[in-house]
């Protein structure tokens, strides 16, 4: 790969340059909170849950349908705002509790997992004669339906029913400080292509029986290693530090 004055810039200032899009516009989500915080701790709730709506709508797409292609998008400072509102509505307003709701939510998130996984199957199914047509999960960037799903996910746990062993949430918080470097590192726009499509090679076992736990090891290989990385150099920087 050729090195360039330009690319080491881009890499100096990859906040600027918009590398990691997602760190872009989380420090602007991050120099907003306060503001916006402010401003959300005043509405009523139906007025906040009017503001969702909105933001939802906002940021919904599917094909022609919908507007998150014109004013939002998933990698965009508009979806990031939502995601905070979204997640300041479920703090100052938890959902009401009732029986079985840690069920319901995890059947709400398998329901709309498989409704997807169904829907890419089938909208795909003329393809199948042509080897080189790849079976695509067509529910991504923008739309609200999979947020949905992720909103269902967390309430699983955050609805107290279900406790997460100690050992299982001590190693949780353990690996907490060193998570986003998993992003910044396997995420690198030079690492991505060498690590994806010259290390794992995850095509080449597209029409194999050991496609999926090929691909299940891979993922917690990179988190692992990633993770290796991260506690690594921040033990040396605390190294150089004191």
């Amino acid at each position: 790969m050729d090195f360039s004055v330009p690319q080491l810039i881009e890499q100096l200032m990859p906040i600027h340059s918009r590398k990691y899009w997602f760190m872009s516009n989380y420090i602007v989500v991050l120099l907003l909170s306060p503001f916006v915080s402010k401003a959300l701790d005043a509405l009523a709730k139906k007025e906040y849950q009017g503001l969702l709506l909105v933001l939802l709508l906002l940021n919904f797409a599917e094909g022609s349908w919908g507007y998150g292609g014109i004013f939002s998008g998933g990698m965009s400072v508009v979806f990031c705002l939502s995601l905070f509102t979204l997640g300041g509505y479920l703090k100052k307003f938890p959902l009401p509790a009732f029986r079985f709701d840690h069920a319901a939510y995890l059947v709400g998130y398998l329901s709309i997992c498989l409704f997807f996984t169904l829907n890419s199957y089938v909208g795909q199914l003329g393809a199948f004669g042509d080897a080189d047509t790849l079976l695509n999960i067509r529910a991504l960037a923008n739309n609200s339906v999979p947020l949905l799903s992720s909103v269902c996910f967390f309430l699983v746990f955050a609805s107290g029913r279900w406790s997460v062993p100690n050992g299982v949430s001590r190693l949780a918080v353990g690996c907490s400080p060193y998570i986003m470097a998993v992003y910044l590192i396997h995420d690198n726009v030079y690492l991505r292509p060498l690590l994806w499509d010259g290390v794992v090679r995850p095509l080449n076992y597209v029409n194999s029986c050991w496609f999926l736990p090929y691909c299940v090891a891979v993922v917690v290989a990179v988190f692992v290693l990633c993770l290796s990385v991260e506690y690594v150099r921040q033990k040396v920087v605390s190294i150089i530090k004191k």
